[in-house]
C-alpha cells in the first residue's frame, strides 16, 4: 500500500490539512480529497486535504514515489472517469486546475492599499519587555525607615488606616490522648 489515497469524502467531518487559510476547514461530503498516511504512536491514519489544496511539490513527491504510475494511486479506480482524468492531468501538468481550488483556500485581498500598510505596521510592532526591577532590598529599607518616621506615637492609627496584620504561628500537632 502506498502512503497516499484519493477518494470522495464519506462524511463532512474531516478537516483540511492544507495550507492556510484553508487549513482546518471541513471537507464536504462527496468532495474529492487527498490523504497522506501518517503513523503517530504506532497508530496510523490519513491526513486529508481538499484535492484543490494540493501543492505542486506534493504532486511531484507523489509522482516520484509512484514512479509516474498514477494508476497505482490508492482509490483512483473508485472515482468517476471524469475525476480520474482530472487527477491524471494534474499530475502531468504538475499543478491542480485552479477551478478545483476551494474558495476557503483563496486568501482574501482587500484591494485597499492603505489597509494593507496598516497590517504590515501591526506585524512589525513588537511589545517591549518590562525593565528589570530595581534593587528591592534597598528600597524596602528606605520605605521602612520612612514609615517609622511617619507613624503616629504610641501605636495609634490615623483616621482610615488599618492595623498591620499579625503573623500566624505554625500549628503544633498534639499527640493523641491515650485512654488508660
Amino acid at each position: 500500500m502506498t502512503g497516499y489515497r484519493v477518494e470522495y469524502a464519506s462524511s463532512g467531518r474531516a478537516k483540511c490539512n492544507g495550507r492556510k487559510p484553508c487549513q482546518g476547514t471541513a471537507i464536504s461530503k462527496g468532495q474529492i480529497r487527498f490523504g497522506t498516511w501518517v503513523t503517530i504512536h504506532e497508530k496510523g491514519s490519513f491526513k486529508w486535504r481538499h484535492w484543490g489544496c494540493l501543492t505542486s511539490s506534493v504532486l511531484q513527491n507523489v509522482s516520484n514515489e509512484l514512479e509516474g504510475k498514477i494508476d497505482e494511486l490508492d482509490g483512483i479506480e473508485e472515482l468517476e472517469s471524469a475525476d480520474q482524468e482530472k487527477i491524471k492531468k494534474a499530475f502531468q501538468d504538475g499543478q491542480v486546475d485552479p477551478g478545483d481550488v476551494p474558495p476557503t483556500a483563496v486568501a482574501e485581498e482587500t484591494g485597499n492599499p492603505a489597509e494593507d500598510d496598516d497590517d504590515a505596521d501591526k506585524k512589525e510592532t513588537k511589545k517591549r519587555k518590562r525593565a528589570p526591577a530595581k534593587k528591592a532590598k534597598a528600597n524596602a529599607k528606605t520605605n521602612a525607615e520612612n514609615l517609622d518616621q511617619t507613624s503616629p506615637p504610641d501605636g495609634q492609627l490615623a483616621d482610615g488606616e488599618k492595623a498591620p496584620k499579625k503573623k500566624k504561628s505554625k500549628a503544633v500537632k498534639k499527640p493523641p490522648a491515650s485512654s488508660d
